[in-house]
């Protein structure tokens, strides 16, 4: 595997289909000792429509890695011209940082954007098409892999601490 200009040719790789997709990232965060930091496109924390509150269990057990002492950052892309998105990612990033989880916007200034679905916990990496949504539970199809690999992992940690300095604000800019 090829990425960030390297090579990566030891690292393990499972298919998450839809059903597994929800068990797999909580497990996740759960065993993260080191670090757990998630990079996703939609967070969408209305409660109406996810009456099992599966998002807001994984926004709780981000709260617990955090609390365990696991370095634990959640980048939230959302959109700024998607009135629900953007709803649903206001509401996301309120309830993270009520938790405690250290969370920014992508999209909180207007130049900023990210439609990346990124999980790296430990050695392990988590990435594909499933955003923090409904659909992640089987409602849609998407596509995810697990990939194992430290090297790997470091490289797409250097990736998301760029973009995370890059999103530096605490407020978000309403103006469109």
């Amino acid at each position: 595997m090829t990425i960030l200009g390297a090579s990566f040719p030891d690292v393990g790789v499972a298919r998450v289909s839809d059903g597994e997709y929800h068990r797999t990232l909580l497990d996740l965060i759960r065993h993260s000792v080191g670090q757990c930091v998630c990079d996703i496109f939609i967070v969408d924390h209305e409660l109406d429509r996810d009456p099992d509150l599966r998002v807001d269990r994984i926004l709780v057990e981000l709260a617990a890695a955090a609390w365990r002492g696991v370095e634990t950052r959640l980048m939230i892309g959302g959109s700024r011209h998607v009135p629900a998105i953007r709803g649903a990612t206001l509401l996301a990033w309120a309830r993270a940082r009520d938790l405690g989880v250290d969370a920014r916007l992508a999209s909180a200034t207007k130049d900023g954007s990210s439609h990346v679905k990124l999980v790296i916990a430990d050695d392990r990496v988590l990435t594909g098409s499933h955003n923090w949504t409904r659909g992640m539970f089987g409602d849609e199809t998407q596509d995810s892999v697990l990939l194992e690999g430290s090297a790997l992992a470091a490289a797409l940690r250097t990736y998301f601490i760029d973009k995370w300095l890059s999103t530096a604000q605490d407020e978000y800019d309403v103006s469109l």
